[in-house]
């Protein structure tokens, strides 16, 4: 069976947050995750988070679905006439 371990803190001051969340990346610690009620700079870094491709393909999806879909009520248009 897994050994599953965690630690669970309260920190009053971001910056100590992101200063305990790099301690604990540079101990070993992995899957770390923090919890706030608004963003704090330097926590992903500090957490090892890397870059998200969720962007990359919101831009993908905002620039081809609107495309497709004039193309798609342009034909339906054109051909529906006497």
């Amino acid at each position: 069976m897994a050994k599953h371990a965690a630690i669970i803190g309260v920190y009053s001051d971001p910056d100590i947050l992101v200063e305990a969340a790099d301690g604990a990346r540079q101990k070993g610690w992995k899957n770390l995750d923090a919890l706030t009620p608004y963003p704090i700079h330097g926590l992903d870094k500090a957490l090892g988070i890397g870059a998200s491709w969720v962007p990359w393909v919101t831009l993908v999806m905002g620039l081809s679905v609107p495309s497709s879909g004039s193309r798609s009520n342009t034909g339906c248009t054109s051909s529906s006439g006497p």
